[in-house]
């Protein structure tokens, strides 16, 4: 049996703000079509990776006769065309109405529709994707038996759902391909479903930056290990330990870690302390001078820092997502302090 992805596609693949009709939020014609940044990518990463894509969308617009089935299609059918020239393939798309606009009829509605395409295409739908912004899409794919429930967070959709996973997606932001790549590299194989199960092994923390997956976090040994994955256009909040001593390792991608030296209530015998700063070539020329003046280092595939108690400092991803190995003593929620928060 073949595995698909299901998209949602206002919200998801294009902006819902370009037309507000009495609180609703339709695309009544192509010119008003706004794609989400990053969605080619995402397509062309998933379907490189071997998945089926369909698009499933609500538009009640129609039952409400704001437009007839006919310009609604047509609108899809020349987005279809736009992914075509970008050689992306999209293996169909279907469109819905509900009798009425609550959740769970939206939810009925959008199931049906998907176990219609999964039956006329030989899809397995526990091994596929269900991607949406509204409440109604994850209960859809829910209902449908979909494996793997992804949910685009951005201004006009629901707040967080019960989704396998979620990615930021404003009208100036979308991660659905970092998402995609990072967990690809996180775990070294291009199966998502896989990727997201294997995740949630480990015990998740939601961060304004990005996801951390706690490993091991061992009080009696005194260790603790993480996988840090960093998304785009964040950064996480100025801080530093009492007690924690952690080295952060870069798996992938490129981070800048900013230095502000130890806490500046300290006594001068540990102000003087340097944090050491290594990679595969052996100690870098670039460790620290002093520990008063704020640094921004970038680090690459390979390097590593270690950032000793009472250390001021942040990260955040450049360019693309990033994801960061943290090893450190154990970690103690109260043991962190904030200077700033992240954002």
């Amino acid at each position: 049996m073949e595995r698909a992805v299901f998209f949602d596609v206002d919200g998801v693949i294009r902006h819902n703000n370009t037309s507000k009709e009495d609180g609703c939020y339709y695309c009544l014609k192509y010119k008003d079509v706004d794609y989400i940044n990053g969605i080619y990518q995402a397509h062309t990463f998933l379907q490189n990776a071997g998945y089926k894509i369909f698009w499933v969308t609500m538009q009640n617009c129609i039952k409400e006769g704001r437009a007839t089935l006919e310009q609604i299609e047509g609108i899809l059918n020349l987005m279809h065309l736009d992914f075509q020239n970008n050689m992306i393939n999209v293996d169909g798309y279907k469109i819905c109405q509900s009798p009425d606009e609550t959740d769970e009829s939206k939810a009925i509605q959008k199931a049906f529709t998907i176990n219609q395409i999964a039956i006329d295409n030989n899809i397995d739908l526990s091994k596929s994707i269900g991607i949406g912004d509204r409440r109604h899409d994850i209960e859809a794919y829910d209902m449908a038996g979909i494996g793997t429930t992804i949910q685009a967070l951005n201004l006009y959709g629901d707040k967080k759902y019960e989704a396998d996973y979620r990615y930021s997606n404003n009208p100036h932001i979308a991660n659905l391909d970092t998402l995609l790549n990072v967990l690809m590299i996180h775990h070294g194989c291009n199966d998502v479903p896989h990727l997201i199960r294997v995740a949630k092994n480990f015990h998740h923390v939601v961060k304004v930056w990005g996801d951390e997956y706690w490993i091991v976090n061992d009080g009696c040994g005194n260790y603790c290990s993480k996988i840090l994955v960093l998304m785009p256009y964040h950064i996480s909040s100025l801080h530093y330990h009492e007690n924690k001593c952690e080295t952060f390792t870069v798996l992938a991608g490129i981070v800048d870690i900013e230095d502000r030296g130890f806490h500046p209530y300290e006594k001068t015998s540990i102000l003087n302390l340097r944090p050491v700063l290594t990679s595969g070539r052996g100690e870098s020329p670039l460790a620290f001078e002093s520990s008063t003046d704020v640094k921004h280092r970038i680090f690459i595939s390979g390097d590593s820092i270690l950032m000793q108690p009472k250390r001021i400092h942040r990260f955040n991803a450049v360019i693309g997502g990033a994801v960061l190995l943290e090893t450190s003593t154990w970690h103690d929620d109260e043991d962190t302090f904030r200077l700033e928060e992240s954002k």
